[in-house]
This record gives C-alpha cells, sequence and structure tokens, in this order.
C-alpha cells in the first residue's frame, strides 16, 4: 500500500525577500569577478617583480621609456588597476551580518572607508611621467610597491580555492620565490651603498664578485659586472641562505652585509616553516584517500589473520574490498550526507535514484512519496559470482538490477537471468 502524501505535493520553501539589484552590479562571486581577481594577481605578480628589480638596478639616468615593452606592460597594468577601483564602486560586499549589499550607496561607501584610498595612491600613472620625460625619483617610484597590498587581498578571495592542492602549492612556491627576488634586489643594493663608501668598497661582495668574473671597477661606480650577472648572483646567494644552503663562493664581509645575512637566515627559517611546512600537508592531503586506503586493507588483512578465515572467504573479502573501493573510493555516502537537512537529502536521494524511481511499479506514488522511498533507498554492489540472496533467507527489501546482470539458480542450473540491457528487473523473494 502506497502511502499517498498528496499534501506536500507543493513543496514549502522560505524564501528571502528579493534585494533590487542594479543590471551594473558585479556579484562579487561571479565568474566574470573570479576570473578579474585573476587577472589581478597576475598583474601584482608582475609588478612584484619588476618594481623591486627597477628600484634596486635601474640607474638614475635610465627610465624605463628606454625599454618600450616593459614600458607599455607597466602602463597596461597601471590601467588594470585603474579599472579595477571603477569595478569596486559596482561590486557587491557581505556586511559584517553575513548578507549580502546591492545597494550601489553602501557600496560606495563601504570601500570608500576600507581599500579606496590605498588603491588610488597604488594606481598612480608613474610610467606616464617617464613618457613625459619629467625626472622622477627613487621615492616616487617606491610608490609603486604600494600596490602589493593587493595580495592581502587576493589572498582573502583565494581562501575559496584551498581545496586545489595543486594551485596552493604552486602559489606558496610563487610566495617564496618573490621572497627571494626581494632579497636579491636588498643585497644589490646593499653592495652599491658598500662599493660607495671609500673606506669598504674593496671588502664588498660585489668588488669580490668582479675579482672572480675578472671584471674590476676602475673606481666605486664605473666597471664591474653586468647588471645581468650581478642579479643572477645575487639572487644565488638570496636563494641559498634562504634555504640555508651556503658554499661560501659569496659571503658577507662588511657590517651591513653581514648583519643583512642575519636577518636574512631568520626571514629563511620562518619562511621555510611556513611554505614548507604547508606544502607538507598539501602532499599529505592529496595522498590521503591513498593512506586511507592503506589502513582499511590493513584492518582487514589483521582481521582475517586474527579469526583464521579459510582461504576461499579471504580473497571473497579481499575482491569484494578492492572492487567497491573502486566504485566509490572509500566514501560513505550516508555519513557524508548524514549533517545535511533533510529537504536537501531528499533532493540528493531523487537524483541519485532518479533511474529507479521511473519505473512503472512508482508510477502511481505521489512526488512526496517518491521523496520518501528515495531517502531508504541503498545501493549495493556485489563482485562476480557473489550470492545476493540464498534460498531460505528473511528478505527485508527489494533488490533492483541496476548495471550488470543476475542469475537465479537451482543448485547448478541457471532458471533465470535479469539484466540491465533494456530494463530494470526486480529480484523478489
Amino acid at each position: 500500500m502506497w502511502l499517498e502524501a498528496s499534501f506536500i505535493e507543493k513543496p514549502l520553501r522560505l524564501e528571502v525577500a528579493a534585494a533590487p539589484k542594479s543590471r551594473f552590479i558585479l556579484l562579487h562571486y561571479s565568474v566574470p569577478k573570479a576570473l578579474w581577481d585573476w587577472l589581478i594577481l597576475f598583474g601584482t605578480f608582475y609588478l612584484a617583480v619588476t618594481v623591486p628589480y627597477n628600484v634596486s638596478f635601474t640607474t638614475a639616468d635610465h627610465t624605463a621609456i628606454d625599454a618600450p615593452l616593459t614600458f607599455i606592460a607597466d602602463v597596461v597594468v597601471e590601467l588594470l588597476f585603474i579599472a579595477d577601483i571603477v569595478l569596486n564602486f559596482r561590486t557587491t560586499y557581505v556586511d559584517k551580518s553575513g548578507k549580502v549589499v546591492y545597494d550601489p550607496r553602501s557600496i560606495c561607501i563601504h570601500y570608500v572607508i576600507t581599500w579606496f584610498f590605498v588603491d588610488l595612491v597604488a594606481a598612480l600613472p608613474v610610467d606616464l611621467l617617464y613618457a613625459a620625460h619629467i625626472p622622477v625619483s627613487s621615492f616616487v617610484h617606491l610608490l609603486k610597491t604600494i600596490r602589493l597590498l593587493h595580495f592581502l587581498r587576493l589572498f582573502q578571495k583565494l581562501e575559496r580555492y584551498s581545496q586545489y592542492s595543486a594551485l596552493v602549492l604552486t602559489l606558496l612556491m610563487s610566495v617564496f620565490t618573490l621572497l627571494a627576488h626581494w632579497m636579491a634586489c636588498i643585497w644589490y643594493v646593499i653592495g652599491r651603498m658598500e662599493m660607495a663608501n671609500v673606506k669598504t668598497w674593496h671588502n664588498g661582495w660585489l668588488f669580490k664578485l668582479s675579482e672572480q668574473q675578472d671584471m674590476p671597477f676602475f673606481n666605486s661606480t664605473v666597471g664591474g659586472p653586468s647588471m645581468y650577472s650581478s642579479y643572477i648572483a645575487a639572487l644565488y646567494f638570496s636563494l641559498r641562505s634562504l634555504t640555508s644552503v651556503g658554499f661560501g663562493n659569496i659571503s658577507a664581509n662588511t657590517r651591513a652585509e653581514k648583519i643583512f645575512c642575519i636577518c636574512t637566515m631568520f626571514v629563511g627559517a620562518l619562511m621555510y616553516a611556513l611554505v614548507f611546512g604547508n606544502v607538507t600537508i598539501i602532499i599529505q592531503r592529496m595522498y590521503s584517500r591513498r593512506s586511507l586506503y592503506d589502513t582499511s586493507m590493513k584492518d582487514l588483512k589483521d582481521f582475517i589473520r586474527l579469526h583464521h578465515l579459510p582461504e576461499k572467504l579471504k580473497n571473497r573479502m579481499l575482491e569484494y574490498f578492492q572492487s567497491t573501493w573502486s566504485v566509490n573510493s572509500g566514501i560513505d555516502v550516508n555519513e557524508l550526507l548524514h549533517d545535511f537537512p533533510d529537504e536537501l537529502r531528499a533532493d540528493i536521494a531523487m537524483h541519485r535514484n532518479r533511474d529507479i524511481l521511473q519505473l512503472p511499479v512508482f508510477a502511481g506514488a505521489s512526488r512526496g512519496c517518491q521523496r520518501s522511498l528515495s531517502l531508504h533507498i541503498k545501493s549495493s554492489f556485489c563482485i562476480p559470482r557473489e550470492y545476493l540472496i540464498r534460498q531460505g533467507d528473511v528478505l527485508h527489501a527489494h533488490y533492483y538490477v541496476c548495471s550488470g546482470s543476475l542469475e537465479v539458480l537451482n543448485d547448478t542450473t541457471v532458471l533465470a537471468t535479469s539484466s540491465q540491457v533494456k530494463r530494470r528487473e526486480p529480484v523478489w523473494g
């Protein structure tokens, strides 16, 4: 007898009153906004590489306009940050109560009191001053480093991608590489400062490097290794210091260089623990499913050995375990959905068992009845040549063949075959 549930044919649903939305408002969780955030992230990475290098290695008489490709890229990034300011004035946000705010006026006020002035300073078109041949000091050029504050905003948004281990691993290694790049730029600046000191210029690491490469300095400012060679040497030294791997071919000689090395070692120890500690966790997460499989297999073998199961029964258990694991990867659906509300679990069950509920035997059931039945339908997997029901067993359920085939045997004689070729057939006791 079917339980009629016509009174729930039209499910009750609590709906939040639709807030008036402008067609020009961009949702902060939408796909276009996510793609735009990634574009801003790449632009920020570009600035994180080029700005410290230009400040450290570019001489006073050399401007960005002398490198057309670099100049064009810098201008494009500046335009991206200006466009980002405009979009932030039209992008929704979540207030302290957890409500998504769509009101344009509230969005503008929230952005102005949070990140607007930082973004405004970060988007100053410094490179356009080069195009106008206006002399710009290094201090003004350093204002571009404020754009690196975009990392703080973007890393908060990247939390939604924390479940992607490969992506998090790539970002962590990128941050470590950026830190080494910044340390290399600072190391070169210290070397240039020591070269400007008449008392210590012959003891600095740049002077030692010039002797190794047979490219001597004619005085404290003329001659010496090229910018490219100096940067490679500085990057090699910073990576060596951050990873605590030293060979001594480039070392600190002056007081300022030794102080910087001490600071680099402290920073390297912190970053090594932070970055590579997270790398270890990510790698463990990537192989967590395999570790669970090995643990379950070990427990199963210990159980077999403890109870001295016969070889035939042992092989059946191992084959069933390996076959079911290949199907569901060890995921217990009932445990996974245990904490979900009944309404959501019913929708999920209706989707998972939609093929069974389309059978003619369920045609007369109302939707409410089907939703109730779907919560009690369970999937069962049998390995080949395994018995599902034996004669004399007490039946507690009806079985339907959803995949594969099933034979009805009388001793060794096949009486009937039920398969999933044309239709799903019930197996009755």
